[in-house]
This record gives structure tokens, C-alpha cells and sequence, in this order.
């Protein structure tokens, strides 16, 4: 059941919210609207400084095993809790009693549809749905989205996992009256994993591995949770794949297949690098007598975008992201050709590949947003040798083999820190990768400068110093912001301020 469905049927209906953090509160106040009588709960003993509307009622410190769940009509589950027994917040016994009890289970992506449809009627714009979601590079791509649409003059609104949450957007929207031309949504596989509403006009998975096993239940179910991108419980809007990704994009297109209903299925679009056998729609290719980024009419004329001389991106990684960013546009405008003076329109966002200090040939990069290992494996497919590598956090029972098939292989000293720090050193040992362990990012910092005062100048010229953890950080940090601004204190600390080793 929906939550509409619930409106029509039920007055004031009872609904619980579990989870009082950003998500949560959002859920809260829009429920709030709707004349709803409202639980907020948290398994943490925290205070809300900001003020709930008087429908809400806030208890926290709660122990999930004890609500009686026979009193509400619905629930509403923040992303941040899982629904598996292992969940150190326990939501597993909800999940499982709202299944019995036959209660539905909302999250905020439903409850932002719902939203949506509701405040239909108070707008003459029909707005677009831009969806992404991927292991790495959602905040990258969506930000290079938004930077162009807003470039060619469109209202747009970023939301989802990144800044401010999908309630809040809308609600901010609706308070002022206009509703955005296009809506791009940053979506995990936590958002998308319960909810049961999801449609877009374009969705995009950039890439896939594993991540996140510490809250699904396997690599499996953290894939469905993905694809479910695509739209839920019916396809929706055009996909775009990744078909550099071949094991990713065979499992769209089988996904896109089956869900098709009688026999219509939206075309994709393709993007990527190599043409492998896929006709690609974006791509990089010669045009008149130079490389540019290019699309492909339904007549295979060539579009020509932009040179790649003329972006500003990083390696390979970057020229992936802009790939799928100019693939969402290609959709969504009129006219690709629209996009002629877009030269450094878009940046990279903090803590992705941020080059910190440069002095020397000692260059110093932050990647602090590399919180799994395929990410710090790209990362290190656009630095050179050798390098100072700084790794370290909460692996979430991802497996380092990759990680070390490509480290032992080439000229770089690793430093690492935080909760599985004995895992990368076990394996750094066994394959003879020369490391250090220290507590922190900031140690390692100051560890590397004290390593590069002893050598000469000679010996260290063209040296790179990268943090790319591989990892989550809050086991040490609230975020991988915080991890990133330390690293970036104390690089300027220790080699800006003195102006060289």
C-alpha cells in the first residue's frame, strides 16, 4: 500500500519513524503536513535542536525489539539502518513484525513520490527525473549534470544522497512555489533497497563492485538494490549504461529485459571509452582532426560536444563521468548542440582527486571520497610513481585481493590507519608491500615528510602523495570531509608553510 492509499482510507493515521537523523527528521515534517500522528525514534541518545511540528513525537534512546508495531498503519525506514539481523541498530526485528503484521514499509524515496504526485496539482511544471546511482562517481556526475543544465539556463534542484535530502528539497520547493524543471537525484543502495515506488525520466548506473557488505546481506542483493534505478516495480524512463562495465551492463540489459512489460522496453543509451562490440551513443572520438567528446544521432551522424582538450578532467575516471553526464543530457535537451560553450563548465568536487599542493615535483592529492576499494583502484589508475599511498578506515568486509594485485606491483610505500589496519597490514607483509601503521591521517602526513627530509632532492623528484583510503571513515571521523580537511591541514602545515621538505 502506498502512502496516499493510506489518506484516502485512514484519518490521522499513525506512522513510525525509525531513525532521527537528516533522512528521518525530513520524513517527519512531511508527514507532519499531512495530518498524520507521528513516532520518531532513535536508537541514540541524542537531543534535536531543531523544533518537531506538535504531531511529532521524539524518543530517543529507544530499543527497536520493544514498539509495539500493532498501533501504527505504516513505517518509515531511514537509510542508514539495515534491515538484516546483523545490523548493529537491530531494525531487522521491525522489518520482520511490519511484514507479519502486514504494515507497509515506506522510505523517503516513496514518500518523495508520493509528495510529488500530491503537489501535482500546485504547479503548471512537469518536472524531469535525472537518477544515478553507482559504487563510485554518483556525486561527481551528478554535480557535472546540474552545472550543465543550470550552464543552458534550466531551473535545477540536486537532491538524494548528496547536501540536502529529497523531503527537504521538495518541501523547500513547495514553500516557494516553484517546482524545479529538473529534479537529479543522487540515490544509494540504501534508499533504494526498501522502497517500492521508483520512477525517473532518465536513469544511470555508472558502475558496479563490491561495497556495502557490512549492511546487505550479499553482493547479490546489493545489485538488485541498485537496478531497482531502473524503476519499481515497473520500468521507467530511458536507461543508461556504462558498457565499458561489460559484467555490469550484461546484467542491465537482462534486468531492463525481463522487466519490460509486453515486450516494450525503453532503448538505451550507451557510453564509455571502448567500443568492445556495443555501437556506443557517447563517446570519444576523432572529429576534425582532433579528439572530442561525441554523440550519435539515430542516423549515426557524429555530434560533435566539446574537445577533450578543453575540459579540465583528470584521467580516465573523469572522462568516464562526463561520458554518462553528457549522455543524460543528450536526452534531456532539445539539442545536444545546445552544449558548444560548456569549456570548464564543471568541476571535480572536493575530496575526489583534489590536488592539494604542488611544490617541487611533490604533488599532493585528496581522495578522501574513495571510501571502497574499486574506487581507490581507479584513483590510482591517473597517479604515477612513486607514490606515498594513504589507506585506511573501515574496509566493511570488502576484499583487499584487488587492492594488493595492483599495489604489489608497482613503486609505492603505503601508510595505514583506523579500524582495519592489522587486515592491510597482514597482506602488505605477505605480498612484501613496504607500509607503515600509524593513528591518523595527519600522522601520516608528518610520517612522510620526515621519510622525504632524509632522502635527496634528487631521489624524491616527481613523487606523489595520495589519500585514497579504500574505506569508510567513521570509525575515526564524522565523515570523509573531515578525513579529507584533516589530510588537507595538515599537507599545508607541514610542506606549504615552509615552502619545500
Amino acid at each position: 500500500m502506498t502512502l496516499n492509499s493510506l489518506l484516502l482510507e485512514q484519518k490521522n493515521p499513525k506512522i513510525l519513524v525509525v531513525g532521527a537523523g537528516v533522512s528521518g527528521r525530513a520524513c517527519a515534517e512531511w508527514l507532519s503536513t499531512l495530518d498524520c500522528d507521528i513516532d520518531l525514534i532513535d536508537s541514540r541518545d541524542i537531543e534535536l535542536k531543531k523544533i518537531l511540528p506538535i504531531n511529532v513525537t521524539f524518543f530517543p534512546s529507544c530499543i527497536f525489539s520493544k514498539i509495539n508495531l500493532k498501533k501504527y498503519h505504516g513505517v518509515v525506514v531511514s537509510p542508514g539502518l539495515s534491515p538484516h539481523e546483523k545490523s548493529e541498530n537491530n531494525f531487522f526485528k521491525i522489518n520482520k513484525l511490519a511484514s507479519d503484521y502486514e504494515i507497509p514499509i515506506w522510505t523517503e524515496v516513496d514518500l518523495f513520490f508520493s509528495a510529488l504526485e500530491l503537489s501535482s496539482n500546485k504547479t503548471t511544471v512537469e518536472s524531469k527525473i535525472i537518477a544515478v546511482t553507482g559504487t563510485n562517481g554518483k556525486t561527481t556526475v551528478v554535480g557535472m549534470v546540474k552545472d550543465l543544465l543550470e550552464n543552458l539556463g534550466y531551473d535545477v534542484e540536486l537532491a538524494g544522497n548528496i547536501g540536502t535530502s529529497l523531503l527537504e528539497s521538495l518541501m523547500e520547493r513547495m514553500k516557494h512555489g516553484n517546482f524545479p524543471v529538473f529534479w537529479v537525484l543522487e540515490l544509494s543502495s540504501f534508499q533504494l533497497f526498501l522502497s517500492n515506488d521508483f520512477k525517473s525520466d532518465v536513469s544511470v548506473i555508472l558502475n558496479f563492485s563490491s561495497d556495502h557488505l557490512d549492511w546487505h546481506s550479499s553482493e547479490e542483493e546489493y545489485l538488485k538494490s541498485k537496478l531497482k534505478i531502473f524503476g519499481f516495480p515497473h520500468l521507467s524512463g530511458t536507461p543508461i549504461i556504462n558498457a565499458d562495465d561489460v559484467d555490469l551492463s550484461m546484467r542491465v540489459e537482462q534486468h531492463i529485459s525481463s522487466m519490460a512489460s509486453e515486450g516494450k522496453m525503453p532503448k538505451p543509451i550507451y557510453f564509455g571509452l571502448n567500443e568492445n562490440k556495443k555501437k556506443l551513443d557517447v563517446v570519444i572520438a576523432p572529429y576534425d582532426n582532433d579528439e572530442w567528446f561525441c554523440a550519435y544521432d539515430e542516423d549515426n551522424n557524429v555530434l560533435p560536444i566539446i574537445k577533450t582538450s578543453d575540459t579540465n578532467s583528470l584521467g580516465k575516471q573523469n572522462q568516464i563521468n562526463l561520458l554518462a553526464c553528457f549522455s543524460v543530457c543528450s536526452i534531456m535537451i532539445e539539442n545536444i548542440l545546445e552544449m558548444k560553450d560548456i569549456s570548464n563548465f564543471f568541476k571535480i568536487p572536493r575530496h575526489r582527486m583534489e590536488e592539494v599542493f604542488f611544490n617541487d615535483n611533490l604533488r599532493f592529492f585528496n581522495d578522501s571520497k574513495a571510501t571502497n576499494i574499486s574506487a581507490t583502484i581507479f584513483a590510482l589508475q591517473n597517479i604515477s610513481d612513486p607514490l606515498f599511498l594513504i589507506l585506511g578506515g573501515d574496509l566493511k568486509n570488502q576484499r583487499l585481493a584487488p587492492l594488493v594485485n595492483i599495489l604489489k606491483n608497482r613503486n609505492i610505500v603505503a601508510y595505514v590507519y583506523g579500524k582495519d589496519k592489522n587486515r592491510f597490514k597482514e597482506c602488505f607483509e605477505e605480498y612484501n608491500i613496504t607500509h607503515f601503521t600509524i593513528e591518523n591521517v595527519r600522522e601520516a602526513v608528518i610520517l612522510i615528510k620526515k621519510h622525504l627530509s632524509k632522502k635527496n632532492k634528487s631521489v624524491y623528484e616527481e613523487i606523489n602523495v595520495l589519500l585514497s583510503p579504500a574505506c569508510s571513515s567513521k570509525d575515526l571521523y564524522k565523515d570523509y570531509a573531515e578525513r579529507g580537511n584533516e589530510y588537507h591541514k595538515a599537507v599545508l602545515s607541514c610542506f606549504a608553510e615552509c615552502g619545500h621538505v
